[in-house]
């Protein structure tokens, strides 16, 4: 039986602490496995997508991306282009995110 991440308990300043703990006070912020997808294939497309056309060349669906981009990718790591049919661009967080990856 494996633990969540944020259940474990590490040491930090003398005494343990959960790890959901020591990522409220450093504000570390996680990008899970599609996130880096998603910044990584922007990035390899050189120019902002149409979300639907991320979600079809990744083979996700696009109520999938669409959550991706609009819950935890913007605003730091990408910019809405648009309303419904939005374009989906890279910040300079974002770049930074897809090239250390």
């Amino acid at each position: 039986m494996s633990q969540r991440e944020e259940d474990l308990k590490v040491w930090y300043k003398g005494k343990f602490v959960s790890v959901s703990e020591i990522k409220k006070q450093k504000r570390i912020e996680v990008l899970k496995d599609a996130d880096l997808t998603i910044l990584k294939t922007l990035l390899e497309k050189d120019e902002p997508m149409r979300a639907e056309e991320l979600a079809k060349e990744l083979n996700m669906s696009k109520g999938y991306v669409y959550t991706i981009v609009n819950k935890r990718l913007t605003p730091k790591y990408t910019v809405r282009i648009g309303k419904r049919k939005f374009l989906v661009g890279l910040t300079e967080e974002g770049v930074k995110a897809a090239k250390g990856a």
